[in-house]
C-alpha cells in the first residue's frame, strides 16, 4: 500500500532462503521519509567478525569466502556462474562432472568464462561407488549447487535428502528452471525460452496487436544476451552468501531456492509493476529505439547512441575488444591449451581480490580431490563407472 498510489501489485522476492524468509517489508520511501529516524540512530557496536567456512584452504584478507568449500552440481550457464561468483569471492568451488563433462564445454571459450576459478573432478552419479564419493566430499563442504530438473537430484543421490545425512550443515541452493512447478518439470527451460513466456521478448520489440486488438506491426525481439543466465546466478549467489550468513549467526543449516521464472520477475520489476492509473509500459521495437528515433541513428561509421547531451558510438566489438573495459581493468589474459592466449574478464567484485584462474580442464583435479578422500577414514570405495550420467 503506497500513501500516494495507493495498491500497488508487484514482484516479490525472487530469492528465498526458506528457514529465513525474506518480505517486501513496504513500499519505496518518499523523498526524506525517514531522515529523523536515520539521523537518530545509534551505531550499534562493531563484533569480530567470525570465519563461516570449513575448507583449509589459506585465508586471504581481500577474500570474503575465503575458506568456504562449495561443490558445484551445475551445469550449462544458470548453475555454473552462481559458483563462479563465489569463487571470485575466495570460495573453493569443486565442479564436479559426469564422465562425458559438462554439456557447454564444447562450445569452447564461452564455458571458460562461466567457470573461471573452479577446480574439476568426474563422478559416474549414476553409479553406486560415484555417490558415495560425492558424500564424502559433501562432509567437507559448505554449499552444494544443483540445477536438476526436479526428481533428478534424488535419483543422482543428490537431494538435500542424501547430502544432509552425511553434512547437516550444508547450505544448498536448488535452481530449477520452474521453480517448484511440478506441472512444468518434464518441460525444458533455458533462456530463449523464459524470454518468451515471461514477456521479455514482447517488451524488447512489441506484439503484433496492441491492447485494443489493433495491429500494430510490431514484432517479439530475442536478446541474445542470455539475460535470465545472468540474472538467476545473481539472485542464487546473493542466497547463498545469506544462507551462510544465517547459518554462521544460528548455527542451522539453509535451504535456498531461485529460478529462471523467478529472475525473469526480477529483470522487468518495472514492467511488472501495477496500481491504478499507471501508465502501459513502453515497448521497444527492432533494435530497441525507444519511443524516440533519435536515440539510435546510423552513420557512415556505424550506429550510435544518443540520450540527452550524451552521444556513444555502439561497442560491435563486444566487452574484450572495449576500450574503456581494458582502461578500466576487466580483462585479464589466461593460457588455454586449445585456444592460445584467452582474454576474458577478471575480478568483478572490486576489493574482493585478484582476478579468478582460468576455468578447470575436465578432471583436471581428480587425483588430488580422490586422494583427499582416500585419506579419510574408510578409505576409497571402487571407483565408479564411465556411463553417461542423465542430462539436468
Amino acid at each position: 500500500q503506497h500513501p500516494e498510489l495507493g495498491a500497488i501489485h508487484m514482484m516479490g522476492v525472487p530469492v528465498t532462503v526458506e528457514s529465513a524468509p525474506g518480505s517486501v517489508r513496504g513500499p519505496a520511501p518518499l523523498l526524506g521519509e525517514h531522515t529523523g529516524a536515520v539521523l537518530a540512530e545509534w551505531a550499534a557496536p562493531s563484533q569480530e567478525p567470525q570465519p563461516i567456512g570449513t575448507s583449509s584452504e589459506p585465508r586471504h584478507a581481500e577474500r570474503p569466502l575465503a575458506g568456504v568449500r562449495v561443490i558445484d552440481l551445475a551445469s550449462f550457464i544458470a548453475g555454473p556462474v552462481v559458483s563462479r561468483h563465489l569463487a571470485m569471492l575466495g570460495a573453493e568451488v569443486i565442479k564436479v562432472e559426469a564422465p562425458n563433462g559438462d554439456p557447454f564445454r564444447s562450445i569452447g571459450p564461452p564455458f571458460e568464462s562461466w567457470n573461471q576459478g573452479k577446480k574439476s573432478v568426474v563422478l559416474d552419479l549414476t553409479t553406486a561407488a560415484g555417490q558415495e564419493l560425492l558424500h564424502r566430499l559433501a562432509a567437507t563442504a559448505d554449499v552444494v549447487i544443483e540445477n536438476f530438473r526436479p526428481g533428478v537430484a534424488a535419483r543422482l543421490g543428490a537431494d538435500r535428502n542424501a547430502l544432509r545425512a552425511v553434512n547437516p550443515d550444508l547450505v544448498i541452493l536448488s535452481s530449477p528452471g520452474y521453480g517448484l512447478d511440478e506441472t512444468m518439470a518434464g518441460r525444458p527451460a533455458f533462456d530463449p525460452l523464459v524470454q518468451a513466456l515471461g514477456g521479455l521478448m514482447a517488451a524488447q520489440g512489441g506484439v503484433a496487436v496492441d491492447p485494443n486488438g489493433v495491429p500494430n506491426g510490431a514484432e517479439p525481439v530475442f536478446l541474445s544476451v542470455p539475460i535470465h543466465d545472468v540474472a538467476t546466478p545473481t539472485l542464487g549467489a546473493f542466497g547463498l552468501v545469506m544462507g551462510l550468513w544465517q547459518r554462521a549467526r544460528t548455527g542451522k543449516c539453509q535451504d535456498v531456492r531461485t529460478s529462471l521464472v523467478e529472475s525473469t520477475m526480477a529483470v522487468q520489476v518495472a514492467e511488472y509493476t501495477r496500481y491504478e492509473g499507471r501508465p502501459e509500459p513502453q515497448l521497444g521495437g527492432f533494435d530497441h529505439p525507444g519511443t524516440s528515433s533519435n536515440h539510435g541513428y546510423e552513420t557512415d561509421d556505424g550506429w550510435r547512441w544518443r540520450d540527452g547531451d550524451l552521444d556513444v558510438d555502439v561497442c560491435r566489438t563486444g566487452l574484450t575488444g572495449s576500450e574503456l573495459a581494458a582502461a578500466n581493468g576487466l580483462l585479464t589474459t589466461c593460457e588455454h591449451p586449445d585456444h592460445g592466449p584467452l582474454v576474458v574478464f577478471g575480478q568483478l567484485i572490486g576489493g574482493a581480490g585478484p582476478p579468478p584462474t582460468p576455468a578447470p580442464a575436465l578432471d583436471s583435479d581428480g587425483a588430488e580431490i580422490r586422494a583427499e578422500l582416500r585419506a579419510q577414514p574408510g578409505g576409497e570405495p571402487e571407483p565408479g563407472g564411465t556411463r553417461r550420467q542423465e542430462t539436468p
